[in-house]
């Protein structure tokens, strides 16, 4: 799990509370207490290698690197930001498909074990980069032409 370079407390404090087994990295949040943790690693994309799923703050840098890398995500805005730009993100990425994605409020509230839900998104899943991610749609939401 990961929450980029800011801090993200309620994914950080759902990850170390809940059931899945995870590492999470924490930026300049507070350091969870239950699980494996860290703060920065200069190698995160290497270090995600063996991860069927990353669970993210829908940052656009965060999130561009690991969809191009093709991994599977599950995409968590940060709303408690003062920019609502993760929000936008989250909802491009949700309408099209390219990552399982819920509010923080959805994610505290699921009823069925998150596997499960992983495991539907995977068997809808259409590869987006067997011919290359096209990233217009999502460059034009982070970088609008003027």
């Amino acid at each position: 799990m990961t929450v980029g370079t800011g801090s993200f407390e309620g994914l950080t404090q759902w990850a170390d509370n809940s059931d899945i087994d995870c590492t999470i990295q924490f930026g300049r949040g507070s350091a969870p207490t239950r699980k494996k943790a860290f703060a920065f690693t200069e190698d995160f994309e290497d270090y995600c290698g063996n991860f069927d799923f990353i669970i993210t703050h829908a940052g656009a840098g965060t999130v561009y690197k690991l969809l191009a890398a093709g991994r599977n995500l599950i995409v968590v805005p940060n709303v408690d930001r003062i920019d609502l730009h993760q929000l936008e993100i989250f909802r491009y990425l949700r309408a099209n498909s390219f990552a399982l994605c819920f509010t923080l409020q959805e994610l505290s509230s699921l009823t069925r074990p998150l596997d499960f839900y992983c495991n539907d998104f995977l068997s809808r899943k259409i590869s987006y980069f067997n011919e290359g991610f096209d990233v217009s749609g999502f460059v034009n939401l982070i970088c609008p032409e003027n």
